[in-house]
């Protein structure tokens, strides 16, 4: 059967269109209006099964949800209908089926059942909207970084363990700025010039090793104001710089460096 989805929620129709042909239907995830209107057009409206609809577009009076309901008389439902819930999906859109084949609900259930199915799945219900509060729908790349360990990483490149206490706290405080003040304290429970140019060192060192791995791009960037923030990608979906010297660059200058103490305590 040929289901189309018509929504605002791209990432995780097109999860939900990909299971749904594994169980042989065809699946098809449209995000703009005209571009399905076209595509009906060249299939031929009878052609389509059904039209899955986001329920967003019907309640607050998006043009495509009249388009449509009175143009091509496709059978549709909301398949993230706030009132349907799990073990209920495939009979709630049978009674509530919409269109000019209005009376093929019990002709559909097979394909509500197999839809159902792949809604109630775990990593797919938490990120449809409505139906209950969404999760974000990781993409390749955040799915990837989360195979990333800590653990291995220390093993594979055998960091000494003050050092480890280090990047295990940048990696659990990933993504947030944490002030050179902050990474002292926690680290000797004491701020001085010395713990300032230990922790730099530290740093250095951690950096070093970031280079030698290939499997993911781990960086410790310095903000511009005394402080570091840790973060980790693929370099297969994304290449981001080295830190160079520029980094250590007044914004309000070309050429000279800032040598300053404020400077070289990160």
């Amino acid at each position: 059967m040929l289901i189309i989805f018509f929504t605002r929620e791209r990432n995780i129709c097109q999860l939900m269109a990909g299971r749904l042909e594994e169980k042989g239907h065809l699946a098809l995830v449209f995000t703009n209006l005209q571009k399905l209107l076209k595509s009906v057009g060249r299939l031929g409206s009878q052609k389509v099964d059904l039209l899955a609809l986001d329920f967003r577009i019907g309640e607050q009076g998006d043009p495509a949800w009249s388009l449509l309901s009175s143009g091509a008389k496709i059978p549709f439902v909301y398949y993230n209908d706030p009132y349907g819930f799990p073990g209920n999906f495939a009979v709630n859109w049978s009674r509530k089926i919409t269109g000019e084949r209005e009376l093929s609900g019990r002709k559909l259930m097979p394909l509500f059942r197999d839809l159902e199915s792949v809604m109630v799945q775990p990593d797919v219900l938490p990120c449809v909207s409505l139906v209950c509060p969404p999760q974000k729908i990781l993409g390749r790349e955040e799915r990837e970084v989360r195979l990333f360990s800590i653990e291995r990483f220390r093993e594979k490149y055998s960091v000494q363990p003050a050092k480890y206490k280090l990047l295990n706290y940048f990696y659990q405080n990933k993504g947030f700025v944490l002030d050179t003040k902050k990474l002292c304290l926690f680290m000797w429970n004491e701020y001085s010039l010395q713990k300032k140019a230990t922790l730099f060192s530290y740093i250095c060192y951690l950096r070093k090793i970031f280079r030698k791995e290939s499997n993911y791009c781990l960086r410790i960037i310095n903000d511009g104001s005394h402080g570091y923030v840790f973060r980790i990608s693929c370099p297969k979906f994304r290449c981001e710089r080295e830190e160079t010297a520029s980094d250590y660059i007044r914004p309000n200058t070309k050429s000279r460096f800032d040598f300053s103490s404020a400077a070289l305590d990160d």
